[in-house]
């Protein structure tokens, strides 16, 4: 039977959830030690012990009580699927089965946060195609598209963990092929991906395979350097271990991607009506849910609409009405922003060390964590984000550095990419995290996208101040606003309203000059990745809006530093959640 979560890697990733409105309930200042017991005990039955993850979220996993076992890429069934809601509902009767009264804030808090995340595993139980026909496969945030980074970071802490790594590369051909599998079944009921998308996942599926197919593919030395490290090995040991990687990686590795190349590239899509989610069956109920989920609040499609709508307005009228600034100043603003005009450093440290030195004038100030940039492999460039940071394991110690990967070389224009994924983004969001000593660590499993990914696209656009001013971050962020609710109101168009290339393209005019080839790209990136663009955007929206909502209540008590202490205190929830952590500060506050 599978565990709750199927895969832990979903926590790497990025899951939200919802909520609704609790009992306004005082609790106890001593924490329940049933409750914490009950979840130490449930943390375990979070992950599947064959689950690869573990190496990359547990420093000694069984330290939680779990006991890793020979590692797979396990392909997971309907039966599975549905299985792992059913376990997830009979979970959320108990964790609801604890009074609030019995229980301390903290522990109020992880309750709301583990209660939304099993209903929403619950509220996706009918949307097996959906959730995991496009998980692994893809070409765009899916799993295979950065698997060998997984690679990358995989430690050799123990023999088993060595072990396991062999065993993982061992299954992946055949998990694959019941992926690939289960797409030509999604095919017959008009699920599957669009002919464009499974033109492109055998295109870079392609270019994967042939720099694996090179003898001195980066991977196969970065990985032998890893065995060299190994202190459970000897001499000898190692050199067999290094061998045998080799192997797996030229044989299983390859064949993988060259299945997904050769399989996918020849599967021919009848249903030619396929485009956003609303032409597939269930699929508009799927995404409203999506949408409520990756945001993290339960508005409807309307109300979303209305909140983008007047989100733009706002921003037009700061951008070419305001009287805050002159015309001097709106025009050098946009040229700083059309030039991507962001100081000039020689490389991302020395951009994030800047940053670091200013941002306590906003935030709650942490040392700086140890880390590592490295540099997306040429290999999956073209399936990978611009950059991406993988969280640290849930017993981080320190010691192992946490890892952002940038997709190109450094460049200062990236600059809000750096803050994104470093500080004051993921990295000092998650680093923050680790200092909740209160938190129960089954929390670090649970990590809503709109948390994640929202607070870090809203942390970028304020992080521009540290290279210019707050008048000029003010005009950044009216900017981005403008652009981002058209991304918005886009991804609904497609996936909500079935919009054709031919709607899409008469939306885009309005705003931007796009070729037919950049048009079609641009039209299937949103098709392959619903609700993505509101997760980053809607998400930054909505803290944004909180913001205002808090210095409109606290006038002259408005603190940064502690607007932003009581989002990162919430840990990763969801904006449902962080609205009324909010509320419950301001209240106190007013006192």
């Amino acid at each position: 039977m599978k565990k709750i979560l199927i895969s832990a890697l979903i926590a790497l990733l990025v899951l939200t959830g919802c909520t609704t409105k609790p009992k306004n309930v005082d609790g106890t200042d001593t924490p329940n030690a049933e409750f914490t017991t009950y979840l130490d005990e449930l943390l375990p039955e979070f992950i599947d012990p064959e689950d690869f993850s573990i190496n990359l979220m547990f420093e000694n996993p069984a330290t939680y009580g779990i006991e890793s076992k020979d590692y797979k890429m396990d392909f997971v069934s309907e039966e599975d699927y549905k299985e792992a809601a059913k376990t997830s509902k009979e979970v959320l009767d108990e964790v609801k089965g604890f009074d609030d009264a019995t229980l301390s804030p903290q522990q109020q808090l992880d309750k709301k946060v583990i209660v939304q995340h099993l209903e929403d595993i619950v509220a996706l139980q009918d949307y097996y195609d959906f959730s995991v026909g496009s998980s692994v496969l893809g070409y765009s945030r899916n799993l295979m598209g950065s698997f060998p980074a997984y690679l990358e970071i995989y430690e050799f802490r123990t023999e088993q963990d060595l072990k396991g790594y062999f065993t993982l590369l061992e299954s992946l051909p055949e998990t694959i092929s019941k992926y690939i599998q289960l797409e030509r079944d999604r095919q017959t009921r008009s699920t599957g991906f669009t002919q464009y998308e499974l033109t492109e996942m055998a295109r870079v599926s392609d270019v994967t395979a042939q720099q694996i197919a090179q003898p001195d593919y980066y991977l196969i030395a970065y990985m032998n350097e890893k065995i060299d490290g190994a202190t459970f090995l000897d001499a000898s040991q190692k050199e067999t271990a290094k061998a045998r990687s080799q192997a797996l990686i030229s044989k299983q590795l390859y064949e993988s991607y060259q299945m997904m190349a050769t399989e996918l590239g020849a599967i021919q899509v009848t249903d030619t009506t396929l485009a956003g989610m609303s032409t597939r069956p269930n699929g508009k109920a799927f995404y409203e849910e999506l949408l409520q989920q990756e945001t993290g609040k339960r508005s409807t499609v309307k109300e979303i609409l209305r909140f983008t709508e007047k989100s733009q307005q706002a921003a037009v009228e700061t951008l070419y009405l305001s009287n805050e600034y002159t015309t001097e100043e709106r025009d050098r603003y946009m040229e700083l922003m059309m030039a991507e005009s962001f100081g000039n450093y020689e490389n991302g440290e020395a951009l994030l060390e800047d940053i670091h030195a200013s941002f306590g004038e906003d935030f709650p100030m942490i040392p700086m964590p140890f880390y590592e940039l490295r540099k997306v492999h040429p290999s999956i460039s073209e399936s990978s984000a611009p950059a991406f940071y993988f969280s640290p394991p849930v017993d981080y110690t320190g010691e192992e550095a946490q890892v952002i990967y940038i997709n190109g070389e450094f460049d200062n224009s990236l600059y809000t990419t750096y803050a994104h994924e470093g500080i004051p983004g993921h990295m000092y969001q998650f680093s923050y995290f680790k200092t909740l000593k209160d938190m129960h660590p089954i929390r670090s499993l649970i990590s809503p996208s709109n948390s994640a990914e929202g607070w870090a696209n809203y942390a970028e656009k304020l992080a521009v101040k540290y290279v210019h001013d707050e008048k000029f971050e003010e005009f950044y962020n009216a900017y981005m606003t403008l652009i981002e609710t058209i991304h918005i109101r886009a991804d609904i168009g497609v996936h909500y309203e079935g919009w054709t290339m031919e709607q899409f393209g008469t939306y885009m005019s309005d705003f931007f000059t796009l070729d037919e080839a950049g048009l079609e790209s641009f039209y299937y990136q949103i098709i392959q990745t619903p609700a993505v663009y509101p997760t980053y955007y809607l998400s930054n929206l909505y803290i944004r809006d909180l913001k205002k909502t808090t210095k409109d209540a606290l006038g002259s008590q408005y603190s940064e530093v502690e607007f932003h202490k009581v989002l990162l205190d919430s840990g990763a929830a969801s904006m449902d959640i962080m609205e009324q952590q909010m509320q419950a500060y301001i209240k106190t506050k007013k006192k």
